[in-house]
């Protein structure tokens, strides 16, 4: 199961809902009693860095392109 979440999720009782507490929750709606969570992997931190301001024009790359520059274009990706 892959979940695209924003920042501040609570995966792990959103697995197991936290006793009730939190729904919905995998348990309830897989319809089973309780669901835990065996092993979690993040793949992929959505974050634009260094923050652009709202009244800042973003500016072309130009120049030498580091990972930073690339991964700031991959977080504005449009997500299906």
């Amino acid at each position: 199961l892959q979940l695209h979440t924003q920042a501040g999720t609570y995966i792990k009782e959103y697995v197991h809902g936290d006793l009730g507490r939190t729904q919905p929750s995998l348990a309830t709606v897989g319809q089973i009693h309780s669901a835990d969570l065996l092993e979690l992997d993040v793949m992929d931190v959505d974050l634009v860095w260094p923050p652009v301001k709202e009244n800042q024009e973003e500016e072309p790359l130009s120049g030498r392109v580091t990972p930073s520059d690339v991964a700031n274009i991959n977080n504005k990706r449009v997500l299906s």
